[in-house]
């Protein structure tokens, strides 16, 4: 069962949300504090689990947009205030709430409906958090992979190199090997591949990550 945190300290106001909330029947439970101190004891408790938060923006120990800085960021949040100004409203939608609602002007009777398409939209929200989770184990196990397969051809050049110091010191190639500087450049030009290979690699990764969080 769901259990929603209405935070209110005016009773007529609690009166109208528990009213508003009869259509969804039994699928959950509605829990009530006044301030916002209690609230937070409530959602530090172990044994509480909140599903989402309705709340009033004039409390007696908080109001305004402090009210929602004090809320946990991973719980949807609706707000019902009858004080409310639209720079308010777009600076409370940015910093995470679902839903700004005017208790002066908006219709109870769709309250429900708002409710259920908030805790829709977050459970949406926990699932492509799941998915790029998901895909971030599988970036880290690739790109660990290809770190390592970079570090042997690195590895490769370095021992060449020294090879070529300890054979040949500092004359040139050509006079001790003929087209052993061709080899050497096919090498490098191999440590150049790997090198590309593993930015492509990292970029489509990259992109099979962004297909997963936006579609």
């Amino acid at each position: 069962m769901l259990t929603f945190l209405l935070i209110e300290d005016n009773d007529n106001d609690a009166q109208l949300v528990q009213r508003a909330l009869l259509p969804l029947g039994d699928s959950y439970t509605l829990k009530r504090v006044r301030t916002l101190a209690d609230a937070k004891r409530l959602l530090l408790n172990p044994r509480e689990e909140i599903h989402l938060i309705l709340t009033d923006l004039k409390l007696p120990d908080s109001e305004g947009l402090n009210v929602v800085k004090a809320l946990p960021e991973y719980l949807p949040i609706v707000i019902l205030s009858g004080v409310t100004t639209p720079a308010m409203q777009v600076h409370a939608l940015d910093m995470g709430v679902q839903v700004f609602l005017d208790k002066n002007k908006f219709e109870w009777s769709t309250l429900p409906e708002i409710v259920t398409r908030v805790l829709y939209a977050a459970k949406n929200r926990k699932c492509i958090v799941c998915d790029v989770e998901r895909h971030l184990v599988i970036v880290q196990t690739s790109l660990a992979t290809m770190q390592q397969q970079l570090t042997i051809v690195l590895q490769d050049m370095r021992r060449l190199t020294e090879i070529e110091t300890w054979l040949f010191g500092k004359r040139t190639l050509d006079e001790q090997v003929p087209g052993a500087v061709d080899i050497i450049r096919d090498v490098k030009n191999y440590q150049k591949w790997a090198k590309i290979a593993f930015g492509t690699a990292i970029t489509a990764i990259i992109a099979s990550l962004a297909t997963a969080i936006f579609g």
